[in-house]
């Protein structure tokens, strides 16, 4: 409770006594309070000056000048402990980019490993190419060599290949083994032809008797001739008609045998370009592949450029350099 204290003549009088009158302070005509906690500093200036907790504050008067001067000195000393907030929260934030930076402290950006999502991005992007290029190069395979089976859409067309020779070449065999067995033989298996020499019964009763046979003899020796004759020439053209018989098989023989061999070029040619048509097709989907990551991987780049010189321009904010 506020204790008060009058000015003047003496206190009121107790209970159940009158009080006596009250003369009034030539200086006040009011008294003044003082407040328990409060110090009555006030003599001699104006009303509008006071004191809080030792600091007097006022603005009129010498008073309202101290006032002014102290409350001067209350905004400096406030700046600077802004200022020092101000800069220790500076140097916190510079510590945590340089730590984001990878940088020691006090040290000037440089360096670092401020960028670690961008390298696991950046891996984990090489590990995807590494697989996308592998599972290509397994769907393309290779040639087997050695009796090895190929693998991939490369086996696949080498066993195309090797089933579509196996075809071709049991059926020419089979061509050739029924021409062989199926020859013309025609002329071969026909007869030669002998002539049989021709005797005159006439000329031979003739002779028996003992007359002369001359008159036939010329006769009988002309149909001999006759008969040699026709003989061979029928021989003769039946040499002619073996030989074209025998002409005729070999070349049958021979146009097989041709025959196979450009059945056996065409698929030798359809393989060769089967299995170059599958090189450019491979090349083009792992260009398209290192292409599409290329692209992902210099984003990435230029996202860890980007990121880095924000914090390098935000430290040197900071820092001042």
């Amino acid at each position: 409770m506020a204790i008060i204290k009058y000015r003047g003549d003496t206190a009121p009088a107790t209970a159940g006594r009158g009080m006596a009158p009250m003369r009034p302070t030539p200086a006040r005509a009011t008294p003044a309070r003082v407040v328990q906690g409060q110090s009555d500093t006030d003599a001699g200036a104006s009303d509008d000056t006071f004191t809080i907790g030792g600091v007097n504050f006022g603005s009129s008067g010498s008073g309202g000048g101290a006032a002014a001067g102290t409350a001067a000195t209350i905004n400096t000393t406030y700046k600077v402990a802004a200022d020092k907030a101000t800069a220790a929260r500076n140097r916190r934030q510079a510590t945590y980019i340089r730590q984001i930076l990878g940088l020691a402290p006090g040290a000037s950006p440089t360096a670092g490993a401020y960028d670690q999502s961008i390298t696991d991005l950046l891996g984990k992007v090489n590990t995807e190419e590494t697989r996308q290029l592998c599972d290509v190069r397994n769907l393309y395979g290779t040639v087997g060599t050695g009796g090895v089976k190929g693998t991939g859409l490369r086996g696949d067309v080498q066993t195309a290949y090797g089933t579509a020779t196996g075809q071709v070449t049991a059926g020419y065999d089979a061509l050739r083994t029924w021409l062989q067995n199926n020859a013309p033989r025609a002329y071969a298996n026909a007869p030669i032809a002998t002539a049989t020499p021709v005797d005159n019964a006439l000329a031979a009763y003739q002779r028996a008797q003992g007359v002369s046979s001359a008159p036939v003899d010329a006769q009988v020796a002309a149909m001999n001739v006759a008969a040699g004759g026709g003989a061979a020439n029928y021989n003769n053209l039946l040499n002619v008609l073996r030989a074209a018989e025998t002409s005729g098989q070999t070349s049958r023989l021979a146009e097989e045998q041709m025959s196979r061999l450009g059945a056996g070029n065409a698929l030798t040619a359809a393989q060769t370009a089967a299995l170059a048509n599958l090189a450019t097709q491979q090349a083009t989907a792992e260009s398209g592949v290192r292409g599409q990551f290329g692209q992902t991987r210099l984003a990435a780049e230029q996202a860890r450029i980007q990121r880095r010189q924000q914090l390098e321009d935000a430290l040197r904010a900071l820092v001042g350099y």
